[in-house]
Formats: C-alpha cells, structure tokens, sequence
C-alpha cells in the first residue's frame, strides 16, 4: 500500500523546505535561549557550542 506524492508536490516541497528548516532552527534557537535564561545551561556547557551559536544565542537574548 505504497503512496505517492505528485510531482507538482514536490515541487512545493522543494520550495518551501529552506523556509521551513529557517523557522525550526529559529524556534529551536529560541528554546535554548530560555533555557539559559532559566540557568538550565552551565556556561562550560555554553561555551563547548560552536562560535557562531553562541553568538545566535546572544544575539537572541540581546548581549553582545
């Protein structure tokens, strides 16, 4: 019982999908940026992230 999507889907899909992964990295982004207001996150854990990361973080929680 296999299905298939249409190519006209896929499609759609191909043209969407880079806004969509935007959007979940932004929303996942976000949901470490409270976690670390909340002090979930230890700052040897903060600081084992990659560079670019941590400055997402920040600039999400708006410290330089």
């Amino acid at each position: 019982m296999a299905r298939t999507i249409a190519e006209a889907d896929w499609k759609v899909l191909r043209r969407v999908h880079p806004l969509a992964l935007e959007r979940y990295c932004e929303r996942v982004l976000a949901e470490l940026a409270r976690v670390r207001s909340e002090g979930l996150l230890m700052a040897d854990e903060f600081s084992g992230l990659n560079p670019e990361t941590r400055g997402a973080i920040q600039l999400l929680l708006g410290a330089e």
